[in-house]
């Protein structure tokens, strides 16, 4: 999983849109990943077997929730914690895209 998100974000972090081309490198980067667009894919089906690792060990629904609520909820709020830090530090008055 660790590969799969890794190459997603070294793909958001060199790859650059110019006039609907993807695939051209972002200005002062030395190289383009390409690849990393797989590693969503990657991702997804990770996940749909460890889902299903998930539904063999529990008994329930209730269960099936609880597990999955206690495996993802601690770093949905440690990226959301993070993300807010960051925007807080950075000091911007204005969220979104630079112009």
């Amino acid at each position: 999983m660790l590969f799969a998100a890794l190459s997603v974000v070294i793909y958001h972090s060199t790859a650059w849109y110019d006039a609907g081309e993807p695939g051209h490198a972002s200005p002062g980067v030395l190289f383009v990943f390409p690849y990393g667009k797989f590693g969503v894919e990657l991702f997804f089906m990770i996940s749909g077997f460890v889902i299903f690792m998930t539904l063999e060990r529990t008994s329930n629904v209730y269960n099936f929730i609880v597990s999955r609520i206690a495996r993802l909820y601690p770093a949905f709020v440690a990226c959301l914690a993070a993300t807010i830090g960051l925007i807080l530090l950075s000091r911007k008055t204005r969220l979104g895209p630079n112009p």
